[in-house]
């Protein structure tokens, strides 16, 4: 009876012994394969994959921060800007008109001394200064000049030697008895910015009083044709 030579068991004819020592492989089984061994990190691969999926985040550039930073400033200067300019712009343009009002003031009290002192050498000259009459800059606006020995191209000829600026505005003077009473005067005759001297101006006739103040916001030739109408 033969034994194994390796455990010593008495075996059968043609037993092969199943010890651990001796025993060979069953041809049916197949060997379970060593776990594979886990993938070395690549180093490429964002860390942050490995954290529920999250993307990471991106860096804001420079030119976003830059923005956000100044967009306020520039909106809150708007702001300013735009409450500044609604209160100084009303009062610049109330500062540009007087300020043009006081030139055409200055303009018409030119007028006035021209004329007062053109009307003295026409008298002196023997022309006929008597009466209530208008000169103007227009020649058609005229009212009431002596059409006998009066003189008005020398009139005309002796303001312009008087003002310099004569030609550069529009005018009127009212005339009493050889003297001047009161002149206005303006960039055109529908100008609203007119000057006039002096301030408030009365002839003999009473009735005929000239006050500035009454005409802050009427043209030159309405001026005008309200000391027309008190002439005639």
């Amino acid at each position: 009876m033969p034994f194994c030579p390796n455990c010593g068991k008495m075996l059968a004819d043609n037993e092969v012994c199943n010890c651990t020592g001796g025993a060979t492989a069953s041809p049916n089984s197949i060997p379970t394969p060593p776990p594979a061994p886990a993938p070395e990190f690549n180093n490429t691969q964002n860390v942050y994959n490995n954290i529920n999926g999250a993307q990471p985040k991106k860096k804001m550039s420079v030119g976003k921060i830059l923005l956000i930073i100044f967009i306020p400033i520039i909106l809150i200067i708007l702001i300013i800007g735009g409450i500044l300019a609604a209160i100084l712009i009303p009062s610049m343009s109330g500062y540009v008109k007087k300020s043009k009002i006081s030139s055409q003031n200055v303009s018409a009290s030119s007028v006035y001394k021209g004329a007062s002192s053109a009307l003295t050498e026409l008298d002196a000259a023997g022309n006929n200064v008597s009466g209530y009459f208008i000169i103007a800059s227009d020649k058609s606006k005229n009212v009431n000049v002596p059409n006998d020995k009066f003189d008005l191209n020398k009139f005309y000829d002796q303001m312009d030697s008087y003002y310099a600026d004569n030609s550069k505005c529009e005018w009127f003077v009212v005339c009493y008895s050889g003297t001047a009473t009161y002149a206005a005067s303006a960039e055109s005759w529908g100008d609203k910015v007119v000057g006039t001297y002096p301030m408030q101006a009365t002839v003999d006739r009473g009735a005929c009083l000239y006050n500035s103040y009454s005409y802050e916001k009427s043209a030159l030739k309405d001026i005008y044709a309200d000391a027309k109408a008190k002439i005639n």
